[in-house]
């Protein structure tokens, strides 16, 4: 099944009401359609049809999406707190290891301690333009890249197309 997408709609909003209401779909965008597969009857693509066309598009005005983004920051702040400890954890495997040193630690912390911040607020956009902001010690440049992509990749997957990031 296919629908044509309409400008401001959270396909990810989309794809959580069908995992609540459907079984055994799958669905992702493309060349301005949204896709549904799976086994559904004529009233499931209906329902669905309905559901998708009866969204609003993304407005501040609209007191659903301002319910609607407040969550997302929550979300937003424990993923962001769950990968702050998960950055920690690999440094300090990497101090383990003897890749790097407690004061090249201590170096890349103060550096980096606006990023820390901003995730665990869930602002994940900050926290990327905060960490490109600063150039890592030599030692620490590959675990800075891979905070690099991993940010992006969080911030194109989850926020609108305005705020997606290279």
């Amino acid at each position: 099944m296919k629908i044509e997408t309409r400008e401001g709609i959270d396909h990810n909003y989309v794809n959580k009401y069908l995992s609540d209401n459907f079984n055994g779909l799958s669905s992702y965008v493309s060349d301005g359609f949204y896709y549904v597969n799976g086994e559904l009857t004529p009233d499931d693509e209906a329902q669905i049809k309905s559901f998708y066309n009866n969204l609003q598009p993304y407005t501040y005005e609209n007191d659903y999406m301002v319910s609607f983004l407040k969550e997302k920051y929550y979300i937003n702040a424990e993923m962001g707190t769950e990968y702050s400890h998960e950055i920690s954890a690999k440094t300090v495997m990497m101090i383990e290891n003897g890749d790097i040193t407690l004061e090249d630690a201590a170096i890349n912390e103060d550096k980096g301690t606006k990023v820390i911040e901003e995730l665990r607020k869930g602002y994940w956009h900050s926290a990327y333009l905060a960490h490109v902001s600063y150039e890592p010690i030599a030692k620490l440049q590959s675990i800075h890249e891979e905070i690099r992509i991993y940010l992006k990749n969080y911030i194109n997957d989850k926020y609108p197309p305005t705020f997606h990031v290279e």
